[in-house]
Order: C-alpha cells, then sequence, then structure tokens
C-alpha cells in the first residue's frame, strides 16, 4: 500500500509515519495539546498517549521572599499557573534556590493567569516564591 498523506481540510500538509514496516500501515502523527510537541510513543487502544492518573492542588505562599515547596506528587509533567486573583503581577517557580525579588530573580517567571509545563519526576522538585504574601498557583501534573 502506497503511504499517501494529503493535506488537511485547511490545506495544511500533514505528517505521517509508518506504523509497521511489515504490512506498511500508515498513521499520522500526533501533537501533544500541551506542549505541542510531536508524540513519539504510541499507547491506548487509538494510539494517542494516554497518562496514569492525572491530579490538581493548590499552593498558596504564606510568607513572601520565602520558596516553599510544592506537594508531593509522582508525575512525568505538571503544568503551573499562576493564580489570577494573585496581588502581585507574577510567581517565580524553580528549584530551591528560586527568588521572586527583581533584584536576584532565579528561576521561571509566570504572570497572572499564566502556565508554564516542567518535566519532572515528582512535583515537591518544585517550589514557588511570591512577591505579596497569599499568592500562589494552581498545579496540574500527569503521571
Amino acid at each position: 500500500m502506497p503511504e499517501v498523506f494529503k493535506r488537511d481540510d485547511n490545506n495544511i500538509p500533514v505528517m505521517g509515519g509508518v506504523e509497521n514496516d511489515a504490512d506498511e500501515v500508515t498513521k499520522q502523527v500526533r501533537i501533544d495539546p500541551t506542549d505541542k510537541g510531536v508524540l513519539v510513543h504510541i499507547a491506548g487502544e487509538d494510539g494517542i498517549a494516554t497518562n496514569g492518573s492525572v491530579g490538581t492542588f493548590r499552593k498558596t505562599v504564606t510568607s513572601a521572599g520565602t520558596a516553599e515547596q510544592l506537594a508531593s506528587n509522582a508525575c512525568k509533567r505538571v503544568v503551573v499557573q499562576a493564580l489570577s486573583d494573585n496581588t502581585s503581577n507574577a510567581v517565580e517557580v524553580g528549584d530551591a534556590n528560586v527568588v521572586a525579588a527583581e533584584a536576584t530573580q532565579r528561576g521561571v517567571k509566570i504572570y497572572k493567569g499564566n502556565a508554564f509545563v516542567f518535566l519532572v519526576s515528582n512535583t515537591n522538585l518544585l517550589y514557588v516564591d511570591v512577591l505579596s504574601n497569599g499568592d500562589g498557583v494552581s498545579v496540574y501534573f500527569e503521571n
């Protein structure tokens, strides 16, 4: 069977590949909706990568200027979103040395309502620092 891929309904070229060289079954390449990367492994009935479990929680920082560790959850991917009702404009996320203060900033700055994806094995590898007491993040994780 020839490997033929046509343009989609929006006239955009699509990518495909052979699933099995023996029978030359072709499959359209899938894109991860979270990070827009190409999914390179196949799992699940329909060929779309699946996760074993997901979870969510919120983390607020009691004392601005003091990095606080996220709760422990085994994971493969973590989406951290700065709470939209934070007093300050942004939070800082990183390792235990994260600092939100402008002069000595360390980590990834995430503005209110925006999110960043971290590929880590546990949510507790991430720490949050803020500029205003009580500011925080919403966390979604996949395992």
